[in-house]
């Protein structure tokens, strides 16, 4: 009777241990595709960890406004952050389809915004143009031009230049609505040749990124106005 209990039991384990063999061979390596899924997957998991994943392409602007007295002595600094506008996605998604070229670029600067502003105030308008866009005949007091405008291109554009605040700006005034305007080309010029301002289109000088900004910089007529805008894509 021993004996047989001895044998039954010996039975017992070495079912057991087959099973466990059996199941680690059934256990096999992961692919290598396998392995890739996995690691997107707890990739997505962080993601969602922090927030969720983040999507789309994003247009930056940094401007740096520098104000320099008449005799170039240092007043002020400021940086801040603008958007792209509709206008400037409509610009994009026309030059990637090759249904316009890129023309010249403007910067403007004003106390605020000229297409709304207030007709009880005083516009003050800054415009710098670049070199070859060549500078209107017309002279107003509330409005300066400047076509000292120049880009520099890496991984970032960069768009620096500077001008003066106007005669007839009053002693509070102060630039608190800026913007970069590209004027838009035709599709049969080259963007190294860019077309001239009078072969332009109507209506086709879009702004492309902008600000109104919530502390405007204050000046003074007569004052520099050094100004450097730095696109970025991320």
């Amino acid at each position: 009777m021993k004996a047989g209990k001895l044998v039954l039991a010996l039975g017992l384990v070495l079912a057991v241990l087959g099973s466990t063999v059996v199941a680690q061979e059934k256990k096999k390596e992961p692919t290598a595709g396998e392995k890739r899924n996995n690691a997107v997957t707890k990739q997505a998991n962080k993601e969602e960890e922090k927030g969720g994943q983040q999507e789309g392409i994003r247009v930056h602007g940094h401007w740096t406004i520098e104000v320099r007295g008449k005799d170039g002595a240092f007043v002020s600094r400021t940086q801040f952050e603008n958007s792209l506008t509709p206008n400037g996605a409509g610009f994009l998604v026309q030059l990637m389809g090759r249904q316009a070229s890129v023309g010249l670029w403007t910067l403007q600067l004003a106390n605020e915004n000229p297409d709304s502003f207030d007709p009880n105030l005083s516009l003050i308008e800054i415009l710098i143009f670049e070199p070859t866009a060549g500078m209107p005949s017309a002279q107003y007091d509330h409005l300066s031009y400047n076509n000292n405008l120049t880009l520099s291109v890496g991984q970032t554009l960069t768009l620096s230049g500077s001008g003066i605040v106007p005669s007839a700006a009053a002693s509070s005034a102060a630039i608190g609505y800026v913007n970069t305007i590209m004027q838009t080309c035709p599709p049969t010029y080259a963007s190294a040749v860019p077309c001239p301002m009078h072969d332009a289109p109507s209506l086709t000088t879009p702004s492309i990124t902008r600000a109104t900004l919530n502390a405007p910089v204050p000046v003074q007529a007569g004052q520099q106005v050094l100004v450097t805008v730095i696109i970025t894509f991320s």
